[in-house]
């Protein structure tokens, strides 16, 4: 909007009905303009979007037109009434954005990929092998992520109170992983199985064993809760210097 009408609005700033009625699909195509291309009004045929994916501009259209007062309804050129995001002249922006980039002329992609099994793997024998104070528990903290298809998050901020017996199937025990993005509600965070492994790189069981047993020796459980004790910034960091000393073994 600021683009648009020339004015230092924040963010804080919450702009009235009035205001976003005269927002138009050309205005929108202007903001596309300079995300993705660096300029306004770019050569749509010689230009390429080196600025931004075409993901990013959908995720702008869908944002924007969650503000608008008429977000149900269609554009209607004629009378320049409705949603000025459903526009086709935005629709087609996006398209020539996405044909660039697949004849490799737009911003390359930034997309995350799957962990290989043999990266995994690695990971795991480069922990054990290392720090003999921090070894048990970050093993214990990504085979645990690998077991429960979890982010870093969700078992950063695990609770000791989150791992119960299964008094059912004694041989197996049972989590609760209260901080994954897809839960929004108390009632949406059921209970999971966590079964062993005959692999010591994949059996969770084993793992939290081993970290709880010394742990708990040591009197380094952590006070606040947390099962693993381990920060974000940690995981992350032994996990890319894991990846990257990886992809330097595949190049040499």
């Amino acid at each position: 909007m600021n683009l648009v009408f020339e004015t230092n609005r924040t963010k804080e700033y919450e702009f009235t009905d009035e205001e976003l009625y005269r927002l138009r699909p050309q205005h929108i195509a202007r903001f596309f303009g300079v995300t993705a291309y660096g300029k306004e009004e770019p050569d749509l045929q010689n230009d390429n979007p080196t600025k931004a994916r075409s993901s990013t501009l959908e995720f702008a259209k869908k944002a924007i037109s969650y503000y608008m007062p008429n977000r149900n309804m269609t554009w209607n050129m004629q009378t320049e009434q409705g949603n000025p995001t459903k526009a086709t002249v935005l629709n087609d922006f996006i398209k020539v954005v996405k044909k660039k980039e697949v004849r490799k002329e737009g911003k390359a992609s930034q997309a995350k990929r799957p962990m290989h099994i043999s990266e995994y793997t690695q990971l795991i024998d480069k922990i054990r092998n290392g720090d003999l104070q921090k070894k048990y528990s970050l093993a214990a903290y990504f085979i645990f992520q690998f077991h429960m298809i979890a982010r870093i998050d969700d078992v950063m901020n695990f609770a000791q109170e989150d791992l119960t017996p299964n008094l059912e199937y004694d041989f197996t025990l049972k989590s609760k992983m209260s901080w994954s993005k897809n839960i929004t509600s108390e009632e949406r965070a059921n209970k999971q199985i966590i079964l062993g492994a005959a692999d010591p790189k994949f059996c969770t069981i084993l793992a939290l064993a081993v970290h709880l047993e010394i742990a708990i020796g040591n009197g380094e459980l952590e006070q606040e809760g947390r099962l693993l004790g381990i920060s974000k910034s940690t995981a992350s960091s032994t996990l890319k210097k894991s990846l990257r000393q990886r992809i330097l073994n595949v190049h040499h």
